[in-house]
């Protein structure tokens, strides 16, 4: 579940300009909501690349007030790997996973809480060679929006059951009624 909708399983992925790849596979199963509470929108998917969320509109405002989730159980988390194709140290690694821990909390409120076991690792598979300073940056930030994503896409990728509906089957309107 995620936050009374149906959680699932969900990947990202981006080609940064200078050639480096970054991904991210989120299993997503939170207390919290991965709706923006202003519009219902999924809050991850303000981070997709062009025309990747495009399908996607707010709902409309009365299928927003008409949502009322049941209450999540009491134990949840939202665990994922990052990787990047460059070669990182171990402390590199281990920021990149803690970035990633940002990404989950844009698009999932509220993130860590006591009840979740939330868990990031990530990996380098060292296909390229170490980036510079100013490259390591932008695979930080890449690993975030990434992750960000990939929560969004594995709620859109949920099948609804009784007690945890699909997000789609909630906001039928934000793809103009076509799932």
């Amino acid at each position: 579940m995620a936050g009374g909708l149906a959680g699932g399983i969900g990947t990202a992925s981006v080609v940064l300009p200078d050639g480096t790849t970054v991904a991210a596979l989120a299993v997503v199963n939170p207390v919290g909501s991965v709706l923006d509470p202003a519009d219902g929108t999924l809050a991850g998917a303000r981070y997709g690349l062009p025309g990747e969320f495009g399908r996607l509109h707010p709902p409309t405002p009365h299928e927003v007030k008409a949502w009322n989730p049941q209450k999540a159980p009491s134990f949840n988390t939202t665990i994922g790997v990052v990787a990047t194709d460059r070669t990182l140290t171990k402390a590199q690694c281990g920021k990149l996973a803690a970035v990633a821990h940002d990404g989950l909390a844009r698009a999932i409120r509220p993130a860590h809480t006591m009840t979740d076991g939330d868990t990031i690792f990530a990996l380098a598979t060292c296909a390229t060679a170490a980036p510079a300073h100013d490259a390591f940056q932008d695979v930080l930030a890449a690993g975030a929006d990434v992750f960000s994503r990939a929560i969004a896409h594995a709620v859109l990728a949920a099948t609804g059951r009784e007690g945890a509906p699909a997000y789609l089957d909630v906001f039928p309107s934000a793809t103009g009624g076509d799932t």
